[in-house]
């Protein structure tokens, strides 16, 4: 009898451990769907129309620049200045392109993104030897209760922050080809910092979804109490919160984005990991 008890047991865990793993998909799918939606967005006709405008703007800015720059390295040649008529013409170069191909890379960068949180979200959240089904019944108070609505509140504070990333996105597609004009410069002025913060929404929800999904895992730890598993799932959840936050400040900090060569490298990076994922490679 002990032995068909152990089996029933164990059957009834594991099945319990894969509806678990069920709901947790389909939590994180929410978000997932929301990060979609962004895509979405970039092909209504509103959003089209403004970013065709934005990149005739950023053109003819781009012209303006072209002149500005070209009358300002013939007079430094003139009265012997050293020039650099090259850097200058790659720079031109690379600005024209970026204007016209500013949506195509944000589109790129979110979808590689995007991608890569997918995978993230259909990965096993638990086994049947991490579940402890009874605990979260064990030991009700006032705390776990607490801890549980400051849960909810923050779980609807980052499905927020998923709907403005998209309309986010939207904003720097349209504005991409302005900023592209900064790859004149130098030290690319306003496109680093468009490709800054393009970097930063598009890892976002790659990192949110593996905090959430961590936050959700946690409540089936067997190795604490009922108490610790309703903090460890708050700690989770405001990391997953901060994440924005934490990630523009680091980016600002490591100076993402200052330069043409790490902004290729970046972006190959990530167009990288997009195959892998979608290939399986």
């Amino acid at each position: 009898m002990g032995v068909l008890a152990n089996l029933i047991w164990e059957g009834f865990v594991n099945v319990l451990a894969k509806l678990y793993n069920n709901l947790v998909t389909s939590l994180t799918g929410g978000m997932l769907n929301s990060m979609a939606a962004a895509l979405q967005i970039l092909d209504s006709t509103y959003v089209r129309n403004v970013i065709v405008d934005a990149q005739v703007i950023g053109g003819s800015l781009l012209t303006l620049k072209i002149l500005y720059d070209t009358l300002y390295t013939y007079i430094l040649r003139a009265n012997g200045e050293p020039t650099d008529p090259g850097g200058l013409l790659f720079r031109v170069s690379m600005a024209a392109a970026v204007v016209g191909g500013a949506p195509w890379i944000a589109r790129q960068v979110y979808s590689a993104c995007t991608d890569l949180a997918t995978e993230i979200a259909g990965s096993q959240a638990i086994d049947s030897s991490q579940l402890s089904p009874f605990v979260a019944l064990t030991n009700p108070g006032v705390i776990i209760t607490l801890v549980a609505i400051a849960g909810l509140v923050l779980w609807i504070l980052i499905l927020i922050q998923t709907g403005v990333r998209a309309v986010e996105l939207a904003v720097l597609s349209i504005t991409g080809s302005v900023m592209a004009v900064g790859l004149t410069s130098p030290d690319q002025g306003t496109f680093a910092a468009w490709w800054r913060e393009l970097v930063v929404l598009s890892m976002s929800q790659v990192i949110q979804i593996f905090l959430v999904k961590g936050a959700l895992s946690s409540l089936t730890l067997v190795s604490v109490g009922t108490v610790m598993q309703m903090f460890f799932f708050l700690g989770w959840l405001w990391v997953a919160y901060r994440t924005p936050a934490v990630l523009r400040q680091f980016a600002y900090s490591t100076g993402i984005g200052g330069a043409a060569a790490g902004t290729a490298q970046q972006a190959g990076y990530l167009l990288i990991m997009r195959r892998i994922f979608t290939r399986g490679v």
